[in-house]
């Protein structure tokens, strides 16, 4: 069973890029545009890493990963 990884950035070519890094390695990469969309996400499924970024628009870094916490 692969781990499934959360990126979390307002800024779609960074999610691009580590969704294409992470391709080839045994994780699902799943990602979000906004600490909104990637509490919707969890509130759907199941995910084992989350990574924010820290300056997004709306809600830090810090404050997502503390609700997700």
């Amino acid at each position: 069973m692969k781990a499934t990884v959360l990126f979390v950035d307002d800024e779609p070519l960074l999610l691009e890029a580590m969704r294409d890094a992470l391709r080839r390695h045994p994780y699902e990469v799943v990602t979000a545009g906004s600490a909104r969309e990637g509490l919707e996400i969890l509130s759907k499924r199941p995910v084992d890493v989350v990574v924010s970024d820290e300056r997004m628009p709306g809600t830090s870094g810090s404050e997502f990963l503390s609700q997700v916490r």
